[in-house]
């Protein structure tokens, strides 16, 4: 009995050592032979604008009852001024737009963000109903982050 205990801590041991002494080889081939891989080519980007909006608010104008204050950011994470970006806003009564014009606000600097406010015939503030605005073109090659989102395609109805 006291044979075979040390015959099976002598197995254990032994198959232990035979355990570490293949990952130590495995591993020093891989080390020694890495895998022969091409290097993956990564195209440089082309650099051009990249254009988000947050809307900000609307309502009646303070000066002027008879209008209605569209407020918004656009900003510019591209690396390249982005030139004639057109910004659309709509106001929607549940699911029908009530109201919806284009705005011209210019160009865009790389790398910032504008504020604009844009002024245009009131639009009553009732339950329900809801505006908003984002940009829908700019000059040239560009890039417009919601249309790369369902959801915003869908709402936008672009």
């Amino acid at each position: 009995m006291v044979e075979d205990k040390e015959n099976n801590t002598s197995v254990i041991m032994w198959s232990g050592l035979f355990l570490i002494i293949g990952i130590l080889i495995c591993a020093g081939y891989f080390l020694f032979f890495p895998l022969a891989q091409e290097p993956i080519p990564i195209p440089e980007p082309t650099p051009i604008p990249l254009l988000d909006s947050s809307f900000d608010a609307w309502g009646e104008n303070s000066e002027n009852p008879q209008e209605s204050i569209f407020a918004y950011w656009i900003t510019n994470y591209g690396d390249v001024e982005a030139k004639n970006v057109g910004v659309t806003c709509k106001v929607w009564n549940g699911n029908t737009v009530i109201n919806e014009f284009n705005d011209n606000i210019g160009n865009v600097a790389s790398n910032s963000w504008t504020y604009k406010e844009t002024y245009r015939d009131k639009v009553p503030q009732i339950p329900g109903v809801v505006g908003i605005c984002y940009v829908s073109s700019c000059e040239g090659d560009c890039d417009i982050l919601w249309e790369h989102v369902e959801d915003y395609r869908e709402i936008y109805g672009e």
